[in-house]
């Protein structure tokens, strides 16, 4: 080859990688740090660097750095994550509370006094149940299953092929160190990266529990150099390891025995660390959010210029949506075809299969539609945890939806009570054991102990795996009300009672579900009441009391649709009931010392009667409810041998904590109307705390009232003789035990000598055990 040959041979290659040199663009990769809260500072990072045209080839992240990264490198907008992480919904993943109207009526257990309860597993040699994490997964992982299954399928598992390469970190306890998750499950990889012990309950993957990553590396940029090689690391720290242990303070014993100190070193030349100002924001200071993302953005864009030091390449914003439209459009709608259940039994598979199936076709099948059976399936008592997760199935052309079950069978104590400074307080205890074969089943027992209220109840519900719901309650009860002229004791003993009342009763009951807050059931009972009085106020304590027995029988169909958010002090939704009942029976009455005239003893007493209810909730500001509630009560029950009895086996109208507790003769009639108003001023936290000023008034119009002759033999008034008026003024604090409240009302009564007016100070749910007749 000649001199001149050879010059030009090594001027063309020269050019050539000029040209290839200019061709080819820097690499940027993103690293984003846990720190809770705080990481919603990513946004503002990503919008400013969004703005300036900076390029993301690679992102990693770790906890939260996890989320907001993941979301991104799936095919998220700044503004689509925005939306979500301002949501309501993320609120509910936040606290893990269940959207109420995913929740079923008919599956709830029926309620009780119950303040808090123990719980022991039977599979495990009875041991005490801790629960694992404060908060309750179910939501987030259904989100985080709704929300990356897509990007999932897109990439074919393959962290690489998403629209931005991705990776994160998770932390393998089992063997002490981190792990990199690059493939599998999108969703359960960044559920395992921000699964801080104690606060959310941990997954596996490739059969290791897997905890937040941020235990072992928060900062994965040594990660990001070693897989990637890019040319520029651009680093987002949100939180920095945390201070050696203080004396006496239990947390920082925590922070630094689950976590180890990260290294926050950006590991490249063309490096640049970008540090918001987040002082005094805390990691689980979630209502700040919005701060911390305006932080994220001015601590991004004042570093623009740091970056553009090293990086020339950009690109703009009708490239990059182009890029993520192109990836997004691979994505497959949320159809399910199919249902995939691992972790249990036979039985036990066609019982939860057909429970995700209640009230859908198989045309309906998608991850919106099966919600809320997916929540109804992992409230039920059975079911310990549910893991759902999707893949995509190329023969239907659709998802098949795995869901990975745990159930349980527990012995749970429930202990509570109402304490009360009128003579009404009594404990309650409870026990029930469930357990889940081809039809779900819970046996329950309780016993209330009270000088006022006892009670004993024992029943069995079984819930069938039927492709509707379908349940079934047998029931044997045993009540007894003893209301008193005189206040004393807790413990203290009367000789003389004022009145006593016995409801002895077996029922069965079987029912469905009309809709989520809705349901239908038919109810068969047989039933003893008993009735302990003095027709007359002017007794001496050898003074023996008279009897009246009604052996019965009772056939109901009720309906009741309730969304009230509390069974005693609701504050939002709305009740209805309607309740058919055909009632026959005896009558057989036994006189006392007192009694002077000649009574029949056994008489037959058959009727029909109706009984609705209607109770409103109308939001009119934040923080201020209207309640409305109407009643209606008609019988066409014939009049008991004494007026006593026939005032006690009528209708009570009992709109407040009095009404229920005390005995009214006033307010007892076998047809009456009723309605009221309730204005509820009310203040609630996050953490269950519930203050509320109730000012309520009622009108009480009994229909035809029932009165007495002068030898208290009972007689039916014209009709709409009397109205009687209720004023009701409640102060209630709601803790996690149950209700603190400071009630003052007023009754209008007959007697003069009944005090209208009430004070009284009460802890705990005013709750009984189910009647044989409905009142």
């Amino acid at each position: 080859m000649t001199r001149r040959n050879l010059f030009l041979f090594v001027l063309f290659l020269c050019c050539t990688l000029v040209v290839f040199s200019q061709q080819r663009r820097q690499s940027v990769g993103l690293v984003l740090s846990g720190g809770g809260a705080r990481g919603l500072a990513h946004l503002g990072v990503l919008r400013a660097l969004e703005e300036a045209q900076i390029p993301v080839d690679y992102i990693c992240g770790t906890s939260m750095g996890a989320i907001v990264g993941g979301l991104y490198a799936a095919g998220y907008s700044v503004e689509q994550m925005e939306k979500i992480f301002y949501s309501e919904e993320f609120q509910l993943w936040l606290t893990g509370k269940v959207e109420d109207k995913y929740v079923y009526y008919y599956k709830k257990k029926e309620p009780s006094s119950k303040a808090f309860s123990l719980s022991f597993d039977v599979n495990d040699k009875f041991a005490f149940q801790i629960p694992t994490s404060i908060i309750d997964p179910i939501q987030m992982d259904y989100a985080f299953m709704e929300i990356f299954s897509g990007a999932t399928y897109a990439s074919k598992g393959d962290f690489d092929s998403l629209m931005i390469p991705f990776f994160c970190i998770s932390s393998d306890i089992e063997n002490n160190r981190e792990s990199v998750r690059r493939s599998g499950e999108l969703g359960l990889a960044i559920r395992a990266s921000m699964t801080f012990p104690f606060v959310f309950s941990p997954i596996k993957l490739d059969g290791k529990i897997m905890f937040d990553g941020g235990m072992y590396n928060n900062f994965p940029s040594k990660h990001m150099l070693d897989i990637y090689h890019p040319d520029m690391i651009i680093g987002v720290k949100v939180a920095g390891n945390f201070p050696p242990p203080k004396e006496e303070n239990i947390r920082s014993y925590l922070e630094n025995m689950l976590t180890t100190d990260s290294d926050y070193d950006v590991y490249c030349d063309n490096g640049v660390l970008i540090e918001p100002d987040l002082t005094g924001i805390g990691v689980m200071e979630f209502n700040k959010m919005k701060e911390c993302d305006r932080l994220g953005y001015e601590a991004a864009r004042s570093k623009i210029g740091e970056i553009r030091e090293f990086l020339v390449d950009s690109v703009n914003s009708e490239d990059l949506q182009k890029k993520r439209d192109a990836f997004n459009a691979k994505k497959p709608p949320s159809t399910v075809k199919m249902l995939s259940i691992q972790g249990v039994t036979g039985n036990q598979k066609y019982y939860i299969s057909n429970s995700m199936k209640h009230g859908l076709n198989r045309d309906d099948y998608t991850t919106e539609s099966m919600k809320k059976n997916y929540i109804s399936l992992y409230t039920d008592p059975n079911i310990k945890d549910i893991l759902p997760s999707l893949y995509y199935n190329d023969f239907f052309d659709a998802y098949v939806m795995n869901l990975d079950v745990r159930t349980k069978r527990y012995l749970n104590f429930g202990i509570g009570g109402h304490l009360s400074t009128n003579p009404t307080s009594f404990l309650y205890f409870g026990v029930d054991y469930n357990f889940l074969d081809r039809n779900a089943w819970l046996f329950t027992a309780n016993t209330y102990i009270g000088r006022y209220y006892k009670s004993l109840y024992l029943g069995t519900r079984v819930d069938f795996s039927t492709s509707f719901p379908l349940y079934m309650e047998l029931s044997a009860t045993g009540n007894q009300w003893n209301y008193f002229r005189l206040h004393s004791g807790f413990f203290e003993y009367s000789r003389v009672n004022y009145l006593e009342q016995g409801d002895n009763n077996l029922q069965l009951r079987i029912g469905t579900a009309f809709d989520i807050k809705d349901r239908l059931y038919l109810s068969l009972g047989i039933g003893e009441l008993n009735y302990n009085y003095f027709d007359n106020d002017y007794i001496i304590s050898s003074d023996t009391s008279d009897l009246t027995r009604f052996d019965n029988y009772s056939v109901s169909i009720v309906r009741e649709y309730n969304s009230m958010d509390d069974v005693q002090y609701p504050t939002k939704g709305n009740y209805q009931k309607l309740c058919i009942q055909y009632v026959g029976g005896i009558e057989r009455f036994y006189p006392g010392s007192k009694l002077k005239s000649s009574y029949l003893t056994d008489i037959n007493h058959r009727w029909l009667q109706f009984h609705a209810v209607n109770r409103t909730h109308i939001p009119i500001a934040k923080y201020y409810t209207l309640g409305v509630r109407a009643d209606a009560f008609y019988s066409f029950q014939d009049l008991f041998s004494t007026y006593k009895a026939s005032l006690l086996n009528a209708g009570a109208y009992q709109p407040t904590l009095e009404t229920m507790t005390n005995y009214m003769p006033e307010y007892r009639a076998s047809q009456y109307l009723g309605i009221g108003m309730e204005n509820i001023f009310f203040v609630e936290n996050s953490l269950g705390i519930n203050l509320s000023a109730r000012v309520g008034t009622y009108l009480y119009i009994p229909i035809r009232r029932i009165v007495a002759y002068s030898d208290n033999l009972p007689y039916y008034e014209d009709v709409f003789k009397k109205f009687y008026f209720i004023a009701n003024t409640v102060l209630v604090l709601k803790t996690p035990l149950g209700p603190l409240s400071f009630t003052v009302s007023y009754h209008q009564r007959d007697n003069k000598s009944n005090n209208p007016w009430s004070v009284s100070l009460n802890f705990g749910y005013v709750i009984f055990n189910k009647r044989s007749v409905d009142k």
